[in-house]
């Protein structure tokens, strides 16, 4: 049973950090589209091509998915901790 729910764990942990890097990738692409006019994306792989619109999908899923999984580890971590964590 333990086996089973540190896999669990660490299989929501990696999806999380696979979600963070997901956004970090569109978060510099919306900054080259906001500061340069300039669609990485869209450049490597073609203006709204399938390929693009994937890519599109999944920063948007990624960040639907850290807004609600993200704090709820958070709040795993810190009942993990217990009280004694936040005492001198």
């Amino acid at each position: 049973m333990a086996l089973a729910t540190s896999s669990a764990r660490r299989s929501s942990v990696t999806i999380a950090w696979l979600a963070f890097w997901v956004m970090v990738i569109g978060g510099l692409n919306w900054g080259l589209i906001g500061l340069f006019r300039f669609d990485l994306v869209a450049a490597i792989f073609g203006e709204m091509s399938s390929i693009s619109r994937t890519i599109y999908a999944l920063v948007g899923v990624a960040t639907v998915y850290s807004a609600i999984a993200l704090p709820a580890l958070k709040s795993r971590r810190d009942t993990a901790r217990g009280p004694a964590a936040f005492t001198s």
